[in-house]
């Protein structure tokens, strides 16, 4: 009755577990429905990117058996940011070149995509085990750039949207160094929280900051990393999106890509909740500020602000209150 891409919004919306969907498909998550094991080292890619602007940008793509060949081209000097995207993700779609465009123009890091493409459309059931094993192959490829010394793993910054969040914290536990930061960007919510103890948390790296923006949907709600950011609460609507479809959830990466280039758009106060926030009980509380250069407190704790309808979504210090 439904085609393969609607049956399967169905099943996240309702995080119900119909037949049609997963009953066989769940039990190859390991292999791929065909029985025969990805070729996860050649379909897995890193892509380096450098320039001044993402329209005029070189791009050097290898695959995660390649990677050590990315030593032609990295500054080690500078600090090595990995962005890994969501479900039904491609690096060409508008969330990867946002944050490519943002860090291109700070022009302080290597900006390198992690592209697992090759996986990303697949059923979003399988996809939340199979993501484990990506994360597996992954993070051997690190480990050969480490002990080639073309990373410097004490500046590796890994940022993350919705699926590619849980990735990226599955991929902190595989590895023989522990991360520095890893910043989540709404991570996903169904089958993660609900059904599944095993999602990404502050055990993920030394610090796990996390931006909420479509809490109890598309998005996690439950505080899920060492410091977590609720912006305008953290749920649909956000300011300027309907309240429905994927708009609530891409503030995420928007207000993240803004952060790379306004270091105090975002400032956060630290308060017991969203109606604490807005009935101004927390107004001597500390401000963090979200984003890019936020700074790591291995205390953590629940922050707020508030955000504009529309770009620049940052409100400075007028985010602070509720309006």
């Amino acid at each position: 009755m439904f085609s393969h891409k609607y049956s399967l919004v169905i099943c996240i919306y309702t995080l119900v577990l119909p037949s049609s969907c997963v009953v066989k498909d769940i039990l190859t998550s390991a292999i791929g429905i065909s029985g025969i094991a990805p070729d996860y080292q050649n379909k897995i890619n890193l892509i380096l990117y450098q320039g001044l602007s993402v329209q005029n940008a070189k791009s050097y793509k290898y695959s995660l058996a390649e990677s050590t060949e990315l030593k032609n081209h990295l500054d080690i000097k500078l600090p090595f940011v990995l962005y890994v995207h969501g479900f039904i993700e491609h690096y060409s779609n508008e969330s990867v070149q946002t944050i490519i465009s943002a860090y291109l123009q700070k022009g302080a890091d290597n900006i390198v995509i992690l592209d697992w493409s090759a996986f990303s459309y697949e059923n979003y059931a399988i996809l939340s085990k199979r993501i484990k094993t990506i994360s597996m192959f992954t993070a051997r490829a690190l480990e050969d750039l480490a002990k080639a010394e073309i990373l410097n793993v004490d500046t590796l910054h890994i940022v993350s949207h919705s699926l590619g969040s849980h990735l990226a914290g599955f991929l902190g536990r595989f590895l023989s160094f522990t991360i520095p930061r890893i910043t989540a960007l709404d991570p996903a919510n169904p089958l993660f929280y609900q059904l599944n103890a095993e999602h990404i948390d502050n055990s993920s790296a030394e610090i796990v900051d996390v931006i909420h923006t479509d809490g109890g949907m598309y998005g996690a709600n439950p505080r899920t990393g060492t410091i977590d950011f609720f912006a305008n609460g953290g749920i649909r609507p956000q300011p300027g999106c309907p309240a429905i479809g994927m708009c609530n959830h891409h503030r995420s990466w928007r207000f993240y890509s803004e952060s790379v280039l306004n270091d105090t758009a975002f400032p956060g106060l630290a308060c017991a909740s969203f109606e604490d926030f807005k009935a101004e009980k927390c107004k001597e509380n500390e401000i963090v500020y979200f984003g890019y250069s936020m700074t790591a407190k291995r205390s953590g704790g629940a922050y707020y602000f508030t955000t504009n309808k529309a770009s620049p979504y940052g409100k400075g210090s007028d985010g602070l209150k509720y309006v």
